[in-house]
């Protein structure tokens, strides 16, 4: 397992963590919703050193030499999104923080279904909830507006520490993109692009594809966002099943499951040929 070696180290994450802790009572433990992947092996091992740590690996995400060094350090937890949404988890969190304090470290909202639930049951326990994630953010904002909600949620999307890297990760996404397509013979010059969502990775993904000769589009249900799209000299729709018919590449930038299978019988005579990138259909969601 290579580590690499432009990946922070510890002291960054020590800054981190003194900003959080301002104030406030360290947890001593710490439930973790994290990819298991070697660019998170400092942080995870950061926490390990100062936390008692649960890990909860994303299932899409696992390297199994990460998840071996992880379980010589943390409690490795097997249980899905799905599992935490249901009525017991307020049960498997007591019987692992039992009368102990704690946090949560969250990358998209998996504690949200049982939110009002965990924070009656640990008052005075739960220290924080920080989520990682824009999407999963306004997920934990949505249950703030329809209930009483009083534990710190605390958003990484936000703050001017992500803005360099959502930017990278966008880049990244392009590279990728055009390293697969090279295995293909052809290239992102002058390919019809749809680009949903203009958020911060959205704007990234657009910006690179249009600096390689793409014609970008772009989509997004916010109308702010199209507008800003719009002012920095983009094609913009808000209708991406007209769009799809003749497009050569789709890239899903919102962290939603963003095509309706149903919607798309409406279309008898679109042939989509094309190639997705993060692309997720559903039987029921629109951009």
């Amino acid at each position: 397992m290579r580590h690499n070696e432009y990946l922070l180290d510890k002291s960054y994450f020590e800054k981190v963590a003194a900003l959080f802790n301002k104030g406030q009572s360290d947890p001593q433990k710490i439930l973790v919703v994290e990819h298991a992947v070697i660019n998170s092996l400092d942080f995870i091992d950061y926490l390990c050193e100062h936390y008692e740590v649960y890990f909860i690996p994303k299932p899409k995400s696992i390297d199994r030499k990460v998840l071996k060094h992880l379980s010589k350090t943390c409690t490795i937890l097997d249980v899905s999104r799905k599992e935490l949404a249901g009525v017991d988890t307020p049960n498997l969190i007591k019987e692992i923080v039992g009368q102990d304090t704690f946090a949560i470290i969250d990358i998209g909202g998996y504690f949200v279904p049982r939110l009002s639930d965990i924070q009656k049951q640990f008052k005075g326990q739960l220290v924080k909830i920080i989520e990682d994630t824009e999407n999963g953010y306004q997920k934990y904002e949505d249950k703030l507006s329809n209930n009483s909600i009083s534990v710190p949620i605390l958003s990484v999307a936000r703050s001017s520490l992500k803005i360099e890297e959502d930017f990278l990760v966008g880049h990244e996404i392009v590279v990728k993109s055009e390293i697969f397509l090279a295995d293909y013979g052809t290239t992102l010059l002058g390919k019809k692009v749809l680009v949903i969502g203009y958020g911060k990775v959205g704007s990234s993904i657009a910006g690179n594809l249009r600096k390689r000769g793409a014609i970008v589009i772009v989509a997004d249900k916010r109308a702010i966002r199209l507008a800003n799209a719009l002012a920095h000299g983009y094609q913009i729709t808000n209708d991406i099943y007209t769009e799809l018919i003749d497009v050569d590449i789709v890239y899903i930038a919102n962290g939603e499951k963003s095509i309706d299978t149903l919607q798309l019988k409406k279309f008898p005579n679109c042939q989509i040929k094309c190639n997705t990138f993060d692309l997720r259909f559903s039987s029921g969601l629109g951009v």
